[in-house]
């Protein structure tokens, strides 16, 4: 999807736009037919569908293979303790935006003034230089909302260097709980630890067909055989989410579901298979 017109969602309202769908007219905010209307190729995205938690916990399992201090706050986001000469690595394996810093906050702001693929490992004189001439429209990733950034336009703030003769009480008066982003930013309290990650526990069946399955009828006993197995992995645990994934020559396909109840008896993972 990365050449594509990409929008995510939530609860039918857009929450990020990728260029090209910007390009078309598609803003946050704007609703799931109006995106439509300005973009007809649109590719959505639900932001709380499970199927994405699923994909970005499996990328977080291979960063945890890198270095067991790994942190996401969200998802898209993630902090990793790594040498400096990693970072580039790291940028082209997942065209990341990728930035080394002595803070957590420092690093995600500078990663945001970079391109897909691209790492920086500044000095700190070097990064305070890069932030200080960042456009403030950038921390739009850190949480900074349309309404800060009209007001700080108002007072002709235009670079995260210009709020530096600020104060915090002052700027969290003129701004109130939207400047929260931009006062951890600025004035700390700063991390500089990234916790030790503990992925989540999971169990998993696996069936390969000897001969092509060509009817869906093929796939009821297989789908009962492997809830069994599941059922014996889990011994007396419960599950709360299912991952369902089928690879052939020329197709991949992958769903995640969430259980509205407990998954502890074969009949349940079933179903919801």
């Amino acid at each position: 999807l990365k050449d594509h017109a990409l929008i995510t969602l939530k609860k039918d309202k857009v929450q990020h736009a990728s260029p090209k769908a910007k390009r078309a007219g598609v803003v946050g905010g704007m609703s799931l037919s109006g995106a439509r209307s300005k973009c007809h190729d649109l590719a959505v995205v639900e932001t709380d569908n499970p199927t994405l938690q699923n994909s970005w916990d499996g990328v977080l399992s291979q960063f945890y293979a890198l270095t067991d201090r790994v942190e996401s706050p969200r998802q898209g986001v993630a902090y990793l303790d790594l040498k400096p000469e990693q970072l580039q690595t790291l940028a082209t394996m997942f065209s990341a935006r990728v930035a080394g810093a002595w803070t957590l906050e420092e690093a995600h702001a500078l990663a945001l003034g970079l391109r897909e693929g691209e790492a920086c490992v500044p000095t700190k004189a070097q990064a305070h230089k890069r932030l200080d001439t960042m456009p403030i429209y950038f921390l739009k990733g850190l949480g900074l909302n349309a309404r800060a950034l009209t007001r700080l336009g108002w007072m002709g703030m235009e670079r995260l260097g210009d709020l530096r003769s600020w104060s915090k009480p002052q700027l969290l008066s003129y701004l109130g709980k939207d400047g929260a982003a931009l006062s951890s930013l600025l004035y700390g309290p700063y991390r500089t630890n990234v916790s030790v990650y503990t992925p989540p526990v999971t169990v998993d069946a696996h069936y390969n067909f000897e001969t092509p399955a060509l009817e869906p009828y093929e796939l009821e006993g297989v789908i009962k055989h492997l809830a069994a197995r599941l059922l014996e992995r889990l011994a007396e645990r419960s599950a709360s989410r299912l991952a369902l994934k089928a690879t052939s020559s020329t197709v991949h396909f992958t769903n995640t579901k969430l259980a509205r109840q407990p998954l502890r008896d074969a009949g349940t993972i079933e179903r919801l298979a």
